[in-house]
């Protein structure tokens, strides 16, 4: 907390709870329970394997995109198995209904 003197005590309110956290080939994952059953689920990984493979004859391509949206809206499109064939008709990925 920025604004608290040095040595002060942090304010009960202001406290979060901590999470279960894990990195895995560049995602961080976190688990939204306690560190008991944290224990007994593993973390996502690849058939690559991208922190472990001794050969590194692979890229990895990041961007950002900005959209002229909020990112619920965006999720809402993911997540509608119709949205693809519907909207994107005629587009790679769409059913080309023409």
């Amino acid at each position: 907390i920025p604004q608290l003197a040095k040595g002060g005590a942090i304010p009960k309110a202001s406290c979060v709870k901590e999470y279960p956290v894990a990195e895995r080939e560049g995602i961080v994952y976190v688990f939204p329970g306690g560190p008991e059953e944290s224990a007994k689920v593993p973390v996502p990984v690849s058939p690559d394997d991208l922190d472990t493979t001794e050969e590194k004859d692979w890229s990895v391509y990041d961007f950002v995109c900005d959209l002229p949206y909020d990112a619920g809206y965006l999720a809402e499109n993911l997540l509608d198995p119709a949205h693809i064939p519907i909207s994107h008709d005629a587009t790679p990925g769409g059913e080309k209904k023409e």
